[in-house]
């Protein structure tokens, strides 16, 4: 699945979550504020190692189940 915020977009594949897009703020979740053109995947561990099943985005944050 994939969703799309003003500035980004997010990925949920085989229960991993992938961001790409504007990363101002460490708005992209990987602990830096560089912007990525690619999908880079988000740490399990960001989750306590529970697997992602969907994420939905606003303009400014990201809500993932």
């Amino acid at each position: 699945m994939v969703a799309a915020g003003r500035y980004y977009t997010v990925a949920v594949s085989d229960g991993v979550l992938y961001v790409w897009g504007y990363g101002a703020y460490g708005g992209l979740g990987l602990g830096d504020d560089a912007d990525r053109l690619a999908p880079v995947m988000v740490a399990v561990e960001a989750f306590g190692g529970y697997r992602v099943l969907m994420a939905a985005c606003g303009d400014y944050h990201t809500l993932v189940v």
